[in-house]
């Protein structure tokens, strides 16, 4: 079994991501998974590098939230 190890340099965890970013824990694991934003799996968790977080925060400003899609409406 090999393993790697990775080092992170001033790391903060999902909580604190979403706190910079101003979105949910979940919105961040959720940009993780999708390859938006670069993450390092610690234990359960994942650790994710103070400058990666600033330049997800830079792309997401130049590409604006997402839309919402207004809601149809529902059949009787």
């Amino acid at each position: 079994m090999s393993t790697t190890l990775e080092v992170v340099k001033n790391p903060v965890t999902t909580e604190v991501a979403a706190q910079m970013l101003e979105v949910t824990r979940w919105a961040v694991l959720k940009a993780i998974k999708d390859k938006r934003l670069v993450g390092t799996k610690l234990g359960r968790d994942f650790v994710i590098e103070v400058d990666e977080v600033e330049r997800y925060r830079r792309e997401r400003r130049l590409t604006g939230p997402r839309k919402q899609q207004p809601s149809r409406p529902r059949p009787e």
